[in-house]
């Protein structure tokens, strides 16, 4: 019983510094790609590339992914 009162817990805890972790470190490319990635210039602004290809592959990719993995281990 004390093993089931710490995984409540753990769990959580787990969750929420996976998910932070990735956050941060998307957001450490981010800005690493702001900074060192080419900007063309567009009128009298730059525009990061590379920073809108990674996120529109972000949004469509990640969905995409998981219907996928979702429709493979469906029970049937």
């Amino acid at each position: 019983m004390a093993n089931k009162s710490k995984d409540f817990i753990f769990f959580p805890l787990l969750s929420i510094i996976l998910v932070g972790a990735f956050a941060v470190g998307l957001g450490v490319i981010f800005m690493l790609l702001e900074h060192y990635g080419p900007s063309p210039k567009v009128g009298h602004d730059e525009v990061p590339l590379l920073i809108i290809v990674l996120g529109m592959a972000l949004v469509i990719f990640v969905p995409g992914i998981a219907a996928l993995l979702e429709k493979r281990t469906q029970i049937k």
